[in-house]
């Protein structure tokens, strides 16, 4: 059984416009992500998640933060098998 925590969060202006962007910037990595497996699927026939993460991580870095880059890839590398 899983468990859920549920949390209100009541930030400032300033903190709401902040979360906002790191929200944006992670839809962007997820989706880059994406659009590149597919393209290694459609072009080889298999995808190299290896590869897809050091380039991701390599890209986004200095935006977003490797820590968070990292993340977002290895939930995408496992979302088609999570469900």
């Amino acid at each position: 059984m899983k468990r859920a925590v549920i949390v209100k969060l009541y930030p400032s202006k300033a903190q709401e416009k902040i979360l906002f962007k790191l929200a944006y910037a992670s839809a962007i990595v997820w989706n880059k992500l994406n659009y590149q497996l597919l393209k290694q699927f459609k072009e080889y026939g298999k995808i190299d998640f290896g590869t897809t993460e050091k380039e991701a991580y390599h890209e986004f870095k200095d935006w977003i933060g490797g820590s968070t880059v990292q993340q977002l890839t290895r939930k995408n590398a496992l979302w088609p098998t999570s469900r």
